[in-house]
C-alpha cells in the first residue's frame, strides 16, 4: 500500500489519499509514507517498528524535515511529544486515522490509560510546519 499511497500522494491525484496520508523525509533522509492527524500548521504522526524516519529526530529538541501534504511541499520542525500534549494528540489522530487501533494493539473500548501507554510505546512526533 505504501507505493501505491506514494505514488498517489506524489500525483495530481492527490486529493484520493491527502486528508490523512503525508510523505515525511527527516534532514534529507528516505521519504516515508506516513498517516497523520492535521490541526492547523501542525500534524500529528506515529513512528512505528516499521519505519525508521523518526529515528533520526532528536529526544530532545527537533529536526527538520520536509513534507509532501496535499500536493505540495512544506518544510517544518519535528519533536516527540509527551505528557498531556501526547495524550490529548493521540485522542485526536486516533479520531482521524481509526485504523491505528489496531496498529497500536488495543481496541476502540480501551480505557484512557491502555491509549496512554500505548502512545508512550509508539513515538508520537509532532510536525510543525513553516
Amino acid at each position: 500500500m505504501s507505493a501505491i499511497t506514494s505514488l498517489l500522494l506524489r500525483s495530481p491525484l492527490h486529493r484520493l489519499r491527502s486528508k490523512s496520508w503525508a510523505i515525511v523525509s527527516v534532514d534529507g533522509g528516505e521519504p516515508a509514507v506516513v498517516r497523520h492527524h492535521r490541526d492547523g500548521d501542525r500534524l500529528v504522526v506515529l513512528g512505528g517498528s516499521s519505519q525508521d524516519w523518526w529515528r533520526s529526530i532528536p529526544s530532545e529538541g527537533s529536526a527538520t524535515v520536509t513534507v509532501r501534504l496535499a500536493g505540495t511541499n512544506r518544510s517544518g520542525a519535528a519533536s516527540f511529544l509527551e505528557g498531556e500534549a501526547l495524550d490529548e494528540a493521540m485522542v485526536a489522530y486516533l479520531h482521524t486515522n481509526p485504523g491505528a487501533w489496531a496498529e497500536l494493539g488495543v481496541t476502540p473500548t480501551a480505557t484512557g490509560d491502555d491509549v496512554a501507554a500505548a502512545a508512550r510505546e509508539a513515538a508520537v512526533v509532532a510536525i510543525d510546519l513553516h
